[in-house]
């Protein structure tokens, strides 16, 4: 599979993170720094996309990438104080690939195709834009954000998901998890995303959360019974439900969804969310 090498990156990085942030071993930040540095010397995800699919690809590597260097660059500890220099490097790498990817999804002015592939890219340069301490980015990622809330109608549907017919459950479960990492990140700089349209995100979220266990509402919405969720695979699938809490303070079902699943995680939200939400 010729995106395998990209898919290893993800999830090779991550789990090195989160084995660091556990363990707290020098040898393993090391392994992290010359990881992502081999990656930044060979300018590795910023060549042309040959194709809708490498678009994508580079998005959810940045999403990945960024999400779980930032843990370790806001950690307490601040472990990449002692690799200054090559940690400026790798971040000047990423801030490279964000601009390639907002000028990949960029709306061109036309809201009608803008879907869940926008959103992570808006994830992933939001991400970014913490690493590289860039204004720019983030208020690009925040535009996006801004057309995900007047998108989202007065039902919670997203109308570009339920295009999507018999998948049209599970592609909104995958638009709301960048959505609520952008809002969570947006109250962390002391913006409310989440309250944008009227508390978008809060209608979305709840029209998510369910969305496995009972794909009813989006049978009728689209007149197509839906693909069954992957229960297996819920601690990561709804993963989001740590910043989303975080960032609403959610109770009933959503609430007990999260407890039910704990600790969730999420390779392209930058690992653990439970480690780096519920201690909030």
């Amino acid at each position: 599979m010729l995106t395998k090498t990209i898919s290893d990156m993800e999830k090779g990085a991550t789990e090195l993170v989160e084995r660091y942030m556990d363990g707290g071993s020098t040898q393993t930040l090391q392994c992290v720094v010359r990881w992502y540095g081999a990656w930044a010397d060979a300018n590795a995800l910023l060549g042309p996309a040959v194709n809708p699919t490498g678009k994508s690809e580079r998005k959810w590597a940045l999403a990945s990438l960024s999400g779980a260097w930032l843990r370790l660059k806001f950690s307490r500890s601040q472990p990449l104080l002692i690799h200054s220099s090559k940690a400026a490097k790798i971040e000047g790498w990423l801030g490279m690939i964000a601009d390639q990817v907002a000028r990949e999804w960029d709306t061109d002015g036309s809201r009608e195709k803008i879907n869940n592939h926008y959103y992570w890219a808006a994830w992933s340069v939001m991400a970014t834009s913490i690493v590289t301490n860039r204004r720019d980015q983030f208020d690009w990622a925040k535009n996006i954000y801004a057309i995900f809330a007047q998108q989202v109608d007065a039902n919670g549907f997203l109308p570009n998901e339920l295009k999507r017919k018999s998948r049209a459950a599970d592609y909104q479960v995958y638009a709301v998890t960048p959505a609520a990492m952008m809002a969570a990140f947006g109250k962390a700089n002391h913006l409310d995303l989440a309250g944008e349209g009227h508390d978008a995100l809060h209608r979305a979220a709840e029209r998510a959360v369910t969305a496995y266990d009972d794909p009813r509402p989006f049978a009728a919405k689209t007149g197509t019974m839906q693909v069954p969720g992957e229960p297996d695979r819920e601690q990561s699938i709804l993963a989001w439900l740590e910043p989303y809490c975080w960032t609403v303070r959610c109770t009933g079902v959503a609430a007990a969804k999260l407890a039910q699943l704990r600790p969730v995680q999420n390779t392209r939200l930058g690992g653990n969310m439970t480690a780096t939400f519920a201690g909030r």
